[in-house]
This record gives C-alpha cells, structure tokens and sequence, in this order.
C-alpha cells in the first residue's frame, strides 16, 4: 500500500482538477472496452462532464494558493489561469468529437467562450536586448536537452512498439483478433505509421520552445503547409473550436495586461468574426434555428460557387493577412489612425460579404439549386 505523509494529503485539495480528471479518465479507460461502437458517444459525454467537473473543481483549488505534493506543485493565480484555458479547450475539443459521432449529423453532411482570470508571472510582451539573447540561448540549450532525451526515450519506444505491436494490437483492439486478416491488416499498417508518434512529439516539443520565445507564426507553418488544400490533416469542430477559444482567450490576455488594445484581435480575425456573426444574423432574421448545421458561411458558398477549398482559403488568407498587417500597424498609433484603419477594413469586409452575396444569388438563380 501506497502511504502518503499527512502534509502531503492535507494539500491534495489543492490538486482537485487533477483528481478530477484522473477519476474520470480511469473510468472510462476500464468502461472503454465494456461499450460496443454504437454507444460510443456516451464515453465521449462521460469525459466532457469530466472536464466540467474538472473546471469546477478549479474554483477549489483557487481558494487554497499555495504549494502541494511536497513543493512540486505551486498553485497561484497563473496556474489558475492555465488550468481554466487548457481544460476548457479539451472540454471544446470533446463537445466538437461528439458531433461527429453524430451519425444523423454526417449523414446530413454537416461538416469559446473563455472567461480567463487576471494572470500573474510572466510578461506577455516580448523580451529586449541582453534579455532576448539569454532567452534564445537558454531555449537552444534546453531543446538540445529534449532532443537527446526524447530522441532516446520515443526511440526505444517506438522500436518496442513496433516489435510487440501483435501484443500491443490485443490490448488496443481486443475485437480484431477474432478475425485473422483484419488482426494482421491493422497490425501491419499501425507499425508503419507508429514511427509517427516519435516525430509529433518532437514536433509539439519544438514548437512549445518557439512559442515560448514568442514565434507563433514559426510553430503554426509547419502545419500551415500540411493543412492548405488538398488538406492531409483535417480537425473539425475538434480542432477548431479549441483554437478559437484559445485565440480569444490570448487576445483577452494581451488586453489584459496592456500590448494590445481589445480591437486589436478583433481586427486580427475580423474575416472569421464578421463571417460568423453575419451568417448568424441572417438565419435568425430569417427564422432558422441558429444551432443546425449547414452551409451558409461566406466560405462554404464561395466553394459550393466554384473557387473550390483552395481558392476559399488563399480568400481567407488574403483577408486575415490585410487585417493583421492592418491591425499591426495601426497598434500604438494615434486614435485617428485607429478609428480610419477599423472603419477602412470593415467597408472592405462589407464590400467582399456584398460581393460574395450578389455571386451567390445570381449562382442560386442560374443553377437551380435550393440556397
């Protein structure tokens, strides 16, 4: 039996997300192999009240700063900070993969909300001079360690894997071994795609240091590129939904502590937000149910129109690319340049939505198709 010092259970209070998401999770890893496929979806419902529970519980461990679990845990206003972020980002991420285990919701083809606290510690802005080439050196250095490390670690990991993936394939899918060629098909085609799990954990090491050092736009091309059309990655509202939750949560953060006026990530996604709040106040004015799906954004009419996905993202790239620059140029500028750059990119946005809405009549019109 495992015993733990008295001062070290008078703390796990502290840790009550963790505890949280732990039970939840263990539950579901002993539940997981007791549900057939077609009641998948209350796992997936399961671990999104988990990850409520988990936020909830945040609200406990706030009342109690301090350290815990003998000093290797400081829970503060940050760490509070972190834990709403990350765990309502998974809660998202939940709620989108429940959508697609849908299976009304795909056949009809049917393709957040953060309220971070005031956080505390480090400067949101980037550093300056001598700082920035401590920074850099210190980054360097610690990915070097990483990289020996990890390399070594997911290397004996991924060779083990790949040696007892018929073991590994019983525990992962005990069904498939009731069926000979469907065992040997998935064992075969899991050991060359298992290296996969060496490289996307050294890529997400990597990319952590870059946005540490604040070079988002470094750790985000990676995928940029794997993602233009044709896309070999695809998220969905899984993906999706999380990353733009987390975009406001860091817009809000950097409002909060004074880089950037509220506007600025506003403008920054200005393509997205006027896209999404037009086509939401259209189909309510028109009396539609706001929460079904369909294909009513500016973006799927210019693909159902003939840009294709390729010529509707290099649209939307083009637009979020004029109103970042915009955006970053009129930061710290006087309010005259402020209030010219916001009034001149939403009479361009208006322009291309009117652009966009006369194409699609005049495209309804001669094609006969419904709207």
């Amino acid at each position: 039996m495992i015993h733990l010092p008295a001062e070290q259970l008078a703390n796990l209070h502290r840790l009550a997300p963790e505890v949280v998401l732990c039970v939840f999770g263990i539950v579901i890893m002993f539940a997981d192999p007791f549900v057939s496929a077609a009641n998948r979806k209350v796992l997936g419902w399961l671990g999104f009240c988990g990850a409520l529970g988990a936020l909830a519980s945040v609200h406990m461990a706030a009342r109690f700063p301090g350290r815990a679990y003998s000093n290797l845990i400081n829970v503060d206003h940050f760490s509070i900070f972190v834990h709403v972020v990350v765990i309502g980002a998974v809660a998202l991420a939940i709620l989108g993969s429940l959508d697609y285990l849908d299976q009304e919701g795909i056949q009809r083809g049917e393709t957040g909300r953060g309220v971070p606290a005031r956080p505390l510690g480090e400067r949101a802005y980037p550093l300056d001079g001598l700082e920035q080439v401590l920074a850099f050196l210190a980054a360097q250095r610690f990915a070097e360690e990483v990289l020996g490390v990890m390399m070594l670690w997911l290397g004996i990991l991924t060779v083990a894997g790949i040696v007892f993936m018929p073991e590994l394939m019983v525990v992962l899918a005990p069904g498939f071994a009731e069926i000979p060629a469907k065992f040997a098909l998935a064992v075969r085609l899991t050991r060359i795609t298992f290296p996969y799990l060496m490289l996307i954990c050294l890529t997400a090491a990597f990319a952590s240091v870059l946005n540490g050092l604040h070079r988002f736009a470094a750790a985000a091309a990676a995928f940029l590129v794997r993602n233009f059309p044709p896309a070999r990655i695809f998220m969905g509202d899984v993906g999706s939904v999380p990353l733009g939750f987390l975009a406001g949560a860091l817009g809000l953060i950097g409002w909060n502590d004074g880089v950037w006026p509220l506007w600025f990530p506003l403008l920054v996604f200005a393509p997205f937000v006027c896209d999404a709040t037009l086509t939401l106040l259209k189909r309510l004015a028109r009396g539609e149910r706001a929460w079904q799906a369909h294909r009513e954004h500016y973006y799927q009419r210019l693909v159902r129109m003939g840009f294709g996905h390729r010529g509707a993202a290099l649209i939307e790239y083009a637009a979020m690319l004029g109103c970042a620059a915009a955006a970053v140029y009129a930061n710290g500028r006087g309010i005259s340049v402020q209030v010219a750059v916001i009034g001149a990119s939403i009479v361009i946005l208006g322009g291309i939505a009117v652009w966009v809405d006369l194409r699609w009549s005049r495209f309804v019109r001669e094609s006969g198709i419904a709207a």
